[in-house]
C-alpha cells in the first residue's frame, strides 16, 4: 500500500537545484542537484516495515559513481551507488514507528579536481585525466515512492494452526508477516517472496543486549570478541541445523529462491549450527543464501556455522562463452553479527550488488585452508560495504578479488566493490594462535580487482593492528583509496604490489606501522597524492622495483628510516610537492639503480641523515625549485649524490634552496652533475664537495656564507660560470678549493671570501672573473680579463646579490656557448644575476 508519491522536483530542496525537464524522459520532471538533498516530511499511520523507492540516474565524472545517501530524521540508513545512466529504480527498506519523520536522499561526491596542482611533468596530466576524466559528477532524481509492506496477515509461531516457521511460510501471502516467538526450531527455511519474517519484538524484544559469555550460544569460541548488541530477541528466537545432512548434501539455513525482493525482510533470529560443506563444490550451501534474491536481513546473530554466514551470488545464464545475469541478487544486509562461520562472514560473487552495512564480521575462518575474509568479494561483485566492523578473521577484514581469466567474472566486468567507513583491525589471525597458527591478512585485502572503468573505492575505512598491511592491493588491482587510516599494522600501512595503473591514494593517514607507512614493489605505479604518513618502524614510503609512480602534496616526518626510499630497481616518474621532514635518516634516498625523473618543489629539513640522497647507480635527470636545508644532523650533508649512473641525461640541480647543514651541503662523488641557479649557503663546512672522478658544471649559483669552503673539489672536473661566491671560508678553507683537479672559473664573482681560489689543482683556467676582498694567489690569477673591484650588490646583507646599475660586473663576461647566449645589453655580465633579473 502507497503512503506518499511525488516527484522530486516537487521535494524540498536545501538549496536551489538546477530544474531540468529531460526532452529524453518527458515524462519525468528532473531535477539536476549538487551537494545537497532533497526530501519530505512523511506521517507513517503505524508501526510497520516501509519500503522506499527512487527513480535515479547518475552520470560518473570522476572514476567514482553517484552516491545516495538515505536518511531518516537525520540519521543515515542506507547509501546507494547510482551507478547507470539510464533511469533505475533503487530501493530502501526501513522498520518506521509512527509518527512525522523527515525522509531525505543526501548527494555525495560532486566535487571538482584541481588538476593544475597535480602536473607533474611529461605525462603526469594525461594520467590524472585518467584518474580523473572530467568535472563533477552529475545526479538526475525522479519519483519518490513509500509504500507499507506489512498489509495482509499476521501468522505466529508457534500457534494451533502453525508449529513450525516452514508452515507458516508456506501458508503466506505477498504483504503477509511471519511471527516467531522466542524458542529453538530446528528448521531450514525456504522464504517466499514478499513475506515478512521476523522474531517478536514486544516485552522488550528490541532492548540491545551485549553478545559475551552467556549470550553466546553453547561451544562457541572468542568470548568477548563482539563489540556489537544486537536485539534481545534475536538471541531468544534460534533457528538451529544440528542433525541436519552436510557436506555434499547441505542445505541452506535460510534459502531466499531467485527472484525474491527487497519487501521479502528476515528480521531478528540466531542462525547457528549448520552443518559442514564441502567449500571446493560449485554452488555449495551458505548459512542465509540468497542466490539471484534480493531480500531485506536484518539484526541477526549468524555463528558458529560449517559455511559462509549469508551468501549474495547473482545467477547466470551461459551459452558457450556468452554469460548473462539471469537474476541480480542485491540484498540489503544491515545490522547483522556473523561469528565464527566457516567461510567468509559475508560473501559476495557472481556480480551480486549488495548492500551491507553497518554488520560486525568476527573470527570467521577457514577449515579447509584457504583464504577466508570477514567479509568477501569476488567474481565481478560491485557491493556497497560500509560502515561494518570486521575483526579477528582468519584471512583478512575485507576482501576482495576477482577469479582467474577466462572465467565468467572477466567477461561482464571486474569485482569492483565501494568499501567505505570500515573498521577492520586484528585480521590475519589463526582461529587459535596457541595451535602454531600464522598471521597472514590484511585489514582490507584486493587482489587482482578493478579496472580504469570499474575502479575499486576504499575510502573513510580504520584499519589497524592487522597482521599484514593495513590496506593491500596486489595483481593489477584499480585502485581508488582515499581518506583511510591505518596505523599500527604488522607490515605495512598500505601496501601496493605489481599494480602498474590507474591506482589513486589520496588523502590518507598512515601512521605507527611496523614497516613502512606506504609499500610500492614490482611495477606498481599508482599516483600518491596529499597523504599523511608519520612515524612508522621502517620508511614513510618504500620504492622496491616499482613502475612510474607520481608522489604528490604529501607531508612524511618522522618515519624510522628514510622519508622516501626508493631502491632496487624502481621508477618513480614525478616526486613534487612533498613536505619531508624528522626523518631518522635520509628524506628521499635513490639506490640501486632506481630512476626518478624529476624531483620538484619539496620541502626536506630536519633529517637526520642527508635530505636528499643519491647512491649507487641512480639515475635522476631533475632537481628543481626544492626547499633543502637543516639535514645531516648526525652528520651528513644536506645532499649526497654518489656513484648516480653516468647516462647520456645528466642529472640536473636546477633552483634550489640548500642551506644551513653542519657539514657539507652538497656533496658529489663519481658522479657528472649540472648546477644552474641554485642557492647553496649557510653549512658549517663545504658548501659543495666534489670528489671521486666528478664532472661537474655549474652555471649561475649562489654560493655564500659557508664556513669551510665554497666549492673544494679533488680529482675531479669543475666547471663554474656565472656564480656569485660570498662571504666563503671565514673559518677556514676558501671560495674554491682544488686537489689535483682541473678547473674552469669564468664570469664569476668570488666576494668577500677568506680566499678566493686555494689548494693546487691539476690544471686551471680563470678569466673574466671579479675579485673584490678575497685574496687570490698571482699564480691562479692568470686572465688577462679579470678585474679586484667592488661588484656593488644590491643588499648583500640581505643575500640579494643583484647587481646595481653602476657595478663595474656589468657587460664584462665573455660570451659562452651553452651558458649565456640570452645576456642583455653589450655582453654578459659576471655573476649569477644577469641585470634586472628578478
Amino acid at each position: 500500500m502507497k503512503i506518499f508519491e511525488k516527484d522530486s522536483s516537487k521535494l524540498k530542496l536545501k538549496e536551489k537545484a538546477l530544474g531540468e525537464s529531460s526532452a529524453k524522459y518527458p515524462e519525468l520532471d528532473w531535477v539536476l542537484f549538487k551537494n545537497g538533498y532533497v526530501g519530505e516530511d512523511i506521517t507513517f499511520p503505524e508501526d510497520n516495515y516501509y519500503q522506499f523507492e527512487i527513480l535515479a540516474r547518475g552520470s560518473k565524472k570522476l572514476g567514482e559513481d553517484v552516491r545516495l545517501a538515505f536518511k531518516i530524521d537525520d540519521d543515515l540508513k542506507l547509501p546507494r551507488i547510482i551507478d547507470s545512466e539510464k533511469i533505475s529504480n533503487y530501493t530502501f527498506v526501513e522498520k518506521i514507528p509512527a509518527g512525522a519523520h523527515k525522509i531525505s536522499f543526501h548527494f555525495e561526491y560532486d566535487h571538482q579536481v584541481d588538476k593544475t596542482q597535480l602536473i607533474g611533468i611529461d605525462n603526469s596530466l594525461n594520467t590524472l585525466n585518467n584518474l580523473y576524466p572530467s568535472g563533477g559528477n552529475e545526479l538526475y532524481l525522479g519519483k519518490l515512492s513509500v509504500t507499507k509492506l506489512f498489509t495482509g496477515t499476521q501468522r505466529t509461531v508457534p500457534s494451533q494452526d502453525y508449529q513450525s516457521i516452514q508452515s507458516a511460510i508456506d501458508a503466506s501471502l505477498p504483504g503477509d508477516k511471519v511471527l516467531v516467538l522466542p524458542g529453538t526450531y530446528n528448521e531450514q527455511l525456504v522464504v517466499r517472496e514478499g513475506v515478512i519474517l521476523t522474531s517478536r519484538d514486544t516485552d522488550g524484544g528490541d532492548k540491545l543486549i551485549t553478545l559475551s559469555g552467556d549470550n553466546l550460544p553453547a561451544g562457541s569460541y572468542g568470548e568477548n570478541l563482539i563489540q556489537k548488541k544486537i536485539a534481545k530477541r534475536c538471541l531468544n528466537t534460534i533457528i538451529d541445523g544440528t542433525g541436519f545432512p552436510g557436506y555434499v548434501d547441505a542445505r541452506p539455513m535460510v534459502d531466499f529462491p531467485k527472484g525474491i525482493t527487497a519487501a521479502t525482510i528476515m528480521d531478528g533470529f540466531t542462525i547457528t549450527n549448520m552443518p559442514p560443506v564441502n567449500h571446493t563444490l560449485p554452488n555449495h550451501a551458505h548459512t542465509i543464501q540468497c542466490r539471484g534474491a534480493s531480500p531485506t536481513i536484518i539484526n541477526n546473530f549468524v555463528c558458529n556455522n560449517g559455511s559462509s554466514g549469508i551468501g549474495s551470488h547473482s545467477t547466470l545464464t551461459s551459452k558457450k562463452t556468452q554469460i548473462k545475469i539471469e537474476h541480480t541478487a542485491a540484498p540489503i544486509i544491515k545490522n547483522n553479527v556473523v561469528f565464527h562461520n566457516s567461510g567468509a562472514g559475508i560473501g559476495n560473487n557472481n556480480y551480486s550488488n549488495a548492500l551491507v552495512f553497518n554488520n560486525e564480521a568476527v573470527n570467521n575462518y577457514s577449515s579447509e585452508g584457504y583464504d577466508t575474509a570477514g567479509i568477501g568479494i569476488q567474481g565481478g561483485a560491485y557491493p556497497i560495504i560500509e560502515a561494518n566492523l570486521c575483526h579477528h578473521n582468519d584471512w583478512a577484514g575485507i576482501g576482495c578479488r576477482n577469479e582467474a581469466a577466462g572465467s565468467p567474472s572477466h567477461l561482464l566486468m571486474p569485482t569492483h566493490p565501494v568499501i567505505r567507513k570500515n573498521t577492520c583491525y586484528k585480521n590475519g589471525l589463526s582461529i587459535d594462535e596457541a595451535e602454531g597458527g600464522t598471521g597472514r591478512g590484511a585489514g582490507i585485502g584486493v587482489d587482482g580487482a578493478g579496472s580504469q572503468q570499474y575502479r575499486v573505492i576504499i575510502e573513510e575505512n580504520i584499519c589497524y593492528d592487522n597482521q599484514m598491511a593495513g590496506i593491500g592491493i596486489r595483481n593489477n588491482s584499480q585502485a581508488i583509496i582515499k581518506n583511510n587510516k591505518s596505523y599500527q599494522n604488522k607490515l605495512a600501512g598500505i601496501g601496493v604490489s605489481n599494480c602498474p595503473e590507474f591506482t589513486l591514494l589520496k588523502e590518507n593517514i598512515i601512521c605507527a606501522n611496523e614497516l613502512s607507512g606506504l609499500s610500492v614493489i614490482n611495477n606498481s605505479a599508482p599516483v600518491i597524492f596529499n597523504n599523511l604518513i608519520y612515524e612508522n618502524s621502517f620508511s614513510g614510503i618504500t620504492f622496491k622495483k616499482s613502475g612510474r609512480a607520481k608522489l604528490l602534496f604529501n607531508r612524511i616526518y618522522k618515519n624510522k628510516l628514510a622519508g622516501i626510499g626508493i631502491t632496487d630497481n624502481s621508477n618513480v616518474e614525478v616526486i613534487k610537492g612533498n613536505l619531508i621532514f624528522e626523518n631518522e635518516t635520509v628524506g628521499i634516498g635513490v639506490k640501486e639503480n632506481s630512476e626518478v625523473t624529476g624531483i620538484y618543489e619539496n620541502e626536506l629539513f630536519d633529517n637526520k641523515r642527508p635530505g636528499l640522497a643519491l647512491l649507487s647507480g641512480s639515475k635522476v635527470s631533475e632537481i628543481k625549485n626544492n626547499k633543502i636545508y637543516s639535514n645531516g644532523i648526525l652528520g651528513s650533508p644536506n645532499i649526497v649524490i654518489s656513484n648516480v649512473y653516468k647516462h647520456d641525461k645528466i642529472t640536473k640541480l636546477i633552483n634550489n634552496t640548500i642551506s644551513k647543514n653542519a657539514y657539507t651541503n652538497i656533496r658529489i662523488n663519481n658522479s657528472n652533475i649540472e648546477l644552474e641557479n641554485n642557492l647553496i649557503s649557510e653549512s658549517e663546512n663545504v658548501g659543495i664537495s666534489i670528489s671521486a672522478s666528478s664532472d661537474v658544471k655549474a652555471a649561475r649559483n649562489i654560493i655564500c656564507l659557508n664556513s669551510g669552503a665554497g666549492i673544494m673539489t679533488q680529482d675531479s672536473k669543475l666547471e663554474l660560470y656565472h656564480a656569485t661566491m660570498y662571504d666563503n671560508g671565514s673559518q677556514r678553507g676558501a671560495a674554491v678549493v682544488a686537489f689535483n683537479a682541473d678547473i674552469v672559473l669564468k664570469n664569476n664573482i668570488l666576494s668577500n671570501n677568506k680566499i678566493a681560489i686555494g689548494g693546487n689543482p691539476k690544471s686551471i683556467t680563470t678569466d673574466y672573473n671579479c675579485f673584490w676582498q678575497s685574496f687570490v694567489p698571482p699564480i691562479y690569477n692568470t686572465g688577462p680579463n679579470n678585474i679586484v673591484k667592488n661588484p656593488e650588490f644590491i643588499d648583500e646583507g640581505k643575500k640579494d646579490f643583484r647587481l646595481a646599475q653602476d657595478s663595474p660586473c656589468i657587460d664584462e663576461g665573455e660570451i659562452i656557448s651553452g651558458i649565456n647566449e640570452d645576456y642583455l645589453g653589450l655582453g654578459p655580465d659576471m655573476g649569477a644575476h644577469e641585470r634586472d633579473e628578478q
